[in-house]
């Protein structure tokens, strides 16, 4: 019988499925068009440039209570856009 070593370090839901992190990035864009222009910019700075609140506030020129003010305001908007999409069935091409 021969020992074949597993790899512990690899995730196993994400090997299982390699299409769901394009679905929920998808649906996070999705989510995104629910919000404001500046709340937007907000995210886009802070989650997919990776820069920190200071560093949206810097770029931005607003204050950096104003940075967190918009991105709990946005976060809050996605969630609930996510939420609802989630319960509200698909459509179904019958007559």
């Amino acid at each position: 019988m021969r020992f074949i070593a597993l790899d512990t370090t690899a995730d196993p839901v994400a090997e299982a499925d390699p299409f769901r992190s394009v679905l929920e990035r998808d649906e996070v864009v999705r989510a995104m068009t629910l919000l404001d222009p500046d709340q937007r910019v907000v995210v886009v700075l802070h989650y997919f440039a990776d820069l920190t609140l200071a560093a949206v506030a810097q770029r931005t020129g607003w204050p950096e209570g104003t940075v967190k003010s918009r991105l709990h305001h946005a976060l809050r908007t996605m969630q609930a856009g996510l939420a609802e999409a989630s319960s509200v069935p698909a459509p179904t091409n019958r007559p």
